[in-house]
């Protein structure tokens, strides 16, 4: 008797399966179809999103150029994520294009060209250039183009050592 209603069991258990098996087969074409109507209009929709954002910020930027405080914060921003300094460079000088007396733009260029470049020359040019660009300056502003001057001399004078 256990023999057969192991056999009844195991049936019932093939009959199962079977069941789910054509159940799955059944829903197949409706996943495909599901995909082609759902999926791939979403994902177009997405792309076409983000392309059409890329195109109204590049318009954007076109009829409102950003100033210098922005390219400035922009500099800082690609420097924190990457190490592309030409880039950072590139962007800063942008930022003086835009106002030769905007002094946050040449303290960070200068300490680029000193730190970075190791290029005091150019340093020390671009700190005379600032003096005479930036009409006023505030205390710890000229101790900061001092503190920089000095620096760039210094590490000038090292390297005329070695």
């Amino acid at each position: 008797m256990k023999a057969g209603k192991s056999l009844e069991l195991l049936m019932a258990g093939d009959n199962v399966m079977e069941q789910i098996r054509q159940s799955i087969n059944d829903y197949i074409p409706f996943i495909k179809g599901a995909s082609k109507l759902i999926l791939l209009p979403l994902v177009l929709g997405v792309g076409g999103v983000f392309i059409l954002t890329k195109v109204f910020q590049s318009l954007y930027l076109t009829i409102y150029p950003l100033d210098a405080q922005q390219l400035h914060k922009e500099a800082m921003r690609i420097m924190k994520r990457s190490d592309n300094i030409n880039r950072v460079k590139a962007v800063l000088k942008q930022s003086l294009c835009c106002d030769d007396t905007y002094l946050p733009s040449y303290l960070s260029l200068i300490a680029i060209q000193i730190y970075q470049d190791e290029d005091h020359k150019i340093a020390l040019e671009t700190i005379e250039e600032a003096y005479k660009k930036v009409p006023v300056l505030l205390k710890r502003e000229q101790e900061d183009l001092l503190g920089l001057k000095r620096d760039a001399k210094a590490m000038a004078s090292n390297l005329g050592h070695m």
